[in-house]
């Protein structure tokens, strides 16, 4: 594990996607818990030189305002890497809920920024942190956000489902007025699947009433985001 760590860091370091050093920071996490119990010598894991190599590139990323949801995934994985090394040390965490709770204020409009992963760690902490009013606020804002988000993608949901009836009859101008209106809704990250398939039957219905072009520009969407979830 820990030669083949140096390799996947060699080939994380420099990319331009959060979700690439994201997948190094779960290796760290592993890391940090084989050295924490044993497995691994702190001599050998080198646990600190690559913790500082991580805050370096995700800090890089942080920065980069004009890819807002990349810069937001690279700041919560700063956080959440903040957060083990401050547990570890036994020392406060409370910078860190701060500003968690200012990455999922910021989420708010980023329809594919994760927020699913970030607040399944959030409610964890509450094992540990039974008596916290900072964790308290956080998760009140968590329970704000999930049920906005839950409401926007169940009502999606249900425009999807009528649009897909509509073309199943034959109504092929039907689906297409229908399903553009909840794609916005559909494209949180926790309804990407829904969301490609409403792309793809807009494609279908464009292909039926002979606007091919249409069509072709939807399904290439639909293949995009699927091949892109597909790599992640």
């Amino acid at each position: 594990f820990n030669s083949l760590y140096c390799e996947v860091e060699e080939l994380a370091i420099g990319s331009e996607q959060a979700d690439d050093i994201e997948l190094l920071c779960n290796l760290w996490q592993i890391l940090h818990t084989a050295i924490r119990h044993g497995f691994i010598s702190e001599a050998e894991g080198k646990l600190t030189d690559r913790a500082e190599v991580l805050k370096s590139e995700l800090d890089r990323m942080s920065n980069e305002a004009h890819r807002p949801n990349n810069a937001l995934q690279a700041r919560s994985n700063r956080l959440l890497l903040n957060l083990t090394e401050a547990i570890a040390q036994k020392k406060t965490i409370d910078p860190v809920l701060d500003g968690l709770k200012d990455v999922l204020e910021k989420s708010r409009g980023l329809v594919q920024f994760s927020v699913l992963s970030i607040t399944r760690i959030i409610q964890e902490l509450g094992d540990i942190l039974t008596d916290s009013s900072k964790y308290d606020d956080l998760l009140e804002l968590v329970i704000k956000i999930t049920e906005q988000r839950s409401s926007e993608g169940d009502a999606g949901q249900i425009i999807l489902q009528r649009g897909i009836q509509k073309f199943k009859s034959g109504k092929n101008y039907d689906p297409i007025k229908l399903i553009g209106r909840p794609q916005h809704k559909l494209a949180l990250d926790e309804y990407k699947a829904d969301w490609i398939t409403s792309i793809d039957v807009c494609g279908l219905a464009y292909e039926a009433i002979g606007l091919l072009w249409a069509a072709r520009a939807n399904f290439l969407m639909a293949a995009n985001i699927g091949f892109t979830e597909y790599i992640k």
